[in-house]
């Protein structure tokens, strides 16, 4: 038999999953958390047993499952009214199902159950979720925001974000030197430039992005009004090397993107029409 490979690497999605979870934990702490009052009420409730089986529960065997799933598909919360005992076996199995479809359906922990014990669980569960408040918390959470919503654009932000990295990383690499050799008169780097315009309109807050932005929004300006322009809005400590940097072919690892002709700032024709497919803005601090 193959021996499966014990290294499992992480994923766009892996880091997305987390933050979720991270941040529907912090939005639970906002509405009040669960509290180890709440753990004893919990538990009192069910009278020290499975929520699922019914089965006594120690201390020891004791988890606490998510009634509605904690993943940003269901986004339930880590609140009074969310948390049920369980045994170890019942909540793997549940895993993220509904829990009355669980309750009703299986049979590798509950067995050949009976119908009427099965709902009699679903009806204590039903109004152990009424009376503790929790969808009370809900509906004032619905005032400030859509939680799904909310938490989709979040997941969807933070996947974006390393697979960024990721192109980002990829681009640096590119730009080592070919075969560690260097031209007598010209630096023999990949030049990936629409990668790095790609990368650089996405982050308005780089210096490279507010200057681009300068450029385009003062038409006809010279060199010396730009790199003032630079100094008042405080968008480098050496505005003089950025503009030097921007117009020279050699060492910035990328390639010239502005050039000065007839007195004028322009950028170079190789690369205005990417530049104008991009968006651009100042950002004054």
């Amino acid at each position: 038999m193959e021996k499966k490979n014990s290294i499992k690497r992480t994923f766009p999605a892996d880091a997305a999953n987390i933050f979720v979870r991270n941040l529907l934990c912090d939005m639970s702490e906002e509405l009040g958390g669960f509290k180890e009052q709440d753990r004893i009420k919990t538990l009192k409730y069910f009278e020290q047993r499975c929520a699922y089986t019914g089965e006594k529960l120690s201390e020891k065997k004791t988890v606490m499952d998510h009634l509605i799933s904690h993943n940003r598909q269901e986004c339930g919360l880590h609140l009074f009214g969310n948390l049920i005992p369980s045994t170890r076996e019942a909540n793997a199995a549940k895993s993220n199902k509904n829990f009355e479809d669980f309750l009703l359906k299986n049979t590798s922990v509950l067995g050949d159950l009976d119908i009427e014990t099965r709902m009699n669980r679903i009806a204590k569960i039903k109004n152990f979720q009424a009376i503790s408040g929790y969808f009370d918390k809900l509906e004032k959470l619905k005032n400030v925001v859509n939680l799904h919503d909310f938490v989709k654009f979040q997941y969807e932000s933070i996947y974006q974000k390393v697979e960024e990295n990721k192109r980002e990383f990829s681009g640096y690499l590119k730009e080592q030197p070919i075969d560690n050799q260097v031209n007598s008169n010209k630096s023999a780097t990949y030049k990936d430039i629409n990668f790095k315009l790609e990368l650089w309109s996405a982050k308005p807050y780089l210096n490279v992005h507010k200057i681009i932005a300068l450029v385009l929004e003062s038409e006809g300006i010279g060199k010396n009004e730009l790199i003032n322009k630079i100094q008042n809005l405080d968008i480098s400590k050496n505005p003089s090397g950025a503009i030097a940097s921007l117009m020279s072919d050699f060492g910035n690892n990328y390639g010239k993107v502005i050039q000065e002709v007839g007195g004028v700032i322009d950028f170079c024709p190789n690369i205005k029409e990417k530049i104008n497919s991009y968006k651009w803005k100042v950002l004054l601090s």
